[in-house]
């Protein structure tokens, strides 16, 4: 065998090692043990300045909550109503809607029955400005309670969103946004009299009124 070749392969063999010892092997621990991040996945991809209406409806007491935005900004109030809505209450609700992440995507099922999604507690649809409508049944509460389910329109598969948080939104149907009312206040006023009553000068006459007399 020719000894220059079997150095030659011995050297290069060598450099392949040394390759992998110190230059692809700590790359691939470092690999391993870097988390893979993870994406939130939110209920819609919407932002709050995207929301011009939302309304919840209860379907078990048969009461709902809506409200919506015009043109210039200011927000109505329209059940029940309409009237005037507290600003900065409809912007923490739509705030909170743009902010619900999912837990958790079902996939192990295609029965939605035991989820209450097809016959829901909760109705809950919101209005974007472009006219695009999104809604969302809202089911029973998880084992746990941790979560509610819920269907998005459209789709097949139950997800579960946070009680924390999905309970923030359904306290609008208790607390909806209404303007508070304006304290008014009382103003008493005292009025004091001050002086002295001088008696009548001698020769004065004192007219005394008398009781009238009717006459039938």
């Amino acid at each position: 065998m020719n000894v220059k070749l079997t150095i030659g392969l011995v050297v290069v063999l060598g450099i392949l090692v040394l390759y992998l010892v110190v230059v692809q092997l700590p790359k691939d621990t470092i690999a391993a043990l870097t988390p893979t991040p993870r994406v939130t996945a939110y209920l819609w991809a919407i932002t709050p300045d995207k929301i011009g209406a939302v309304r919840l409806e209860d379907h078990v007491n048969s009461r709902a909550v809506a409200f919506n935005r015009d043109a210039s900004g200011a927000w109505t109030l329209t059940e029940p109503g309409p009237q005037p809505a507290d600003p900065n209450a409809a912007t923490q609700a739509i705030t909170a809607l743009a902010g619900l992440t999912v837990a958790n995507t079902i996939t192990s099922t295609t029965e939605l029955t035991p989820f209450g999604v097809l016959s829901p507690t909760y109705q809950l649809q919101v209005t974007l400005t472009d006219g695009t409508q999104l809604t969302a049944a809202i089911g029973d509460k998880t084992p746990s309670s941790t979560a509610y389910y819920l269907l998005r329109a459209g789709e097949t598969n139950v997800v579960t969103i946070n009680s924390t948080s999905m309970d923030a939104i359904l306290a609008l149907l208790d607390t909806p946004p209404i303007v508070p009312p304006t304290a008014t206040a009382t103003i008493t006023s005292t009025l004091e009299l001050t002086g002295t009553v001088a008696a009548p000068a001698a020769g004065t006459a004192v007219l005394t009124p008398s009781a009238a007399t009717a006459t039938p």
